[in-house]
């Protein structure tokens, strides 16, 4: 069976933020971050595996329906006994592929998941049966929105991490990966065209 220490690696990453005026990891309040997650996942069977992300305070998950997952092999390749092609848009779910070209692949079957605090991804049992040379990932996108709150002023940076958990074991962190609040490009000034008159007159 897999362990957690298995040749497990985690990387992340933003595929896409959503305002062309904020660049590189600048975002502004109400902002859309994609985040990846690209696991690299053993071969062997993992029970009760969840990836959890620790969204940090100001980042809020976007349930749309946008969470994507892929899984990328090539051979027998990964299952999941919690998603799977049959499920609806979930066709393309199994892609072909390894190390050398993860990085083209954008998953496209939704996952919602199991809790968002924290945000939680359970993927049940996963079999990896893949018995080759090269590598085979698991790859997670999803949207978290940069909050209207207090503490989200401008030159905040919002780090962000994830973890692999296989039945109650918590992996080691992934890379963080930041964005730093800065003020709106565009300020909103509410202003009156006309005097108002009072009606009586």
């Amino acid at each position: 069976s897999m362990a957690v220490g298995d040749a497990l690696a985690l990387s992340k990453s933003i595929a896409a933020t959503s305002e062309s005026s904020t660049t590189d990891n600048n975002v502004a309040i109400g902002e859309i971050v994609r985040y990846r997650l690209v696991t690299t996942i053993p071969e062997g069977t993992a029970p009760a595996f969840n990836i959890i992300d620790a969204l940090p305070t100001g980042l809020g998950f976007v349930s749309d329906g946008t969470a994507k997952i892929a899984f990328v092999a090539n051979g027998a390749g990964i299952s999941s006994t919690t998603v799977n092609s049959g499920q609806a848009n979930c066709a393309n779910l199994n892609q072909t592929g390894n190390e050398n070209t993860v990085a083209s692949i954008t998953p496209s079957c939704p996952l919602t998941p199991s809790s968002t605090s924290p945000l939680t991804f359970d993927l049940g049992t996963v079999t990896n049966a893949d018995s080759d040379t090269d590598k085979e990932f698991i790859v997670l996108e999803f949207n978290a929105v940069v909050q209207n709150i207090s503490g989200n002023t401008a030159g905040t940076t919002r780090n962000n991490t994830y973890r692999v958990q296989i039945n109650g074991v918590n992996s080691s962190n992934s890379n963080g990966v930041s964005v730093t609040v800065v003020e709106p490009s565009v300020t909103l000034t509410k202003t009156i065209a006309t005097t108002p008159t009072d009606a009586g007159d």
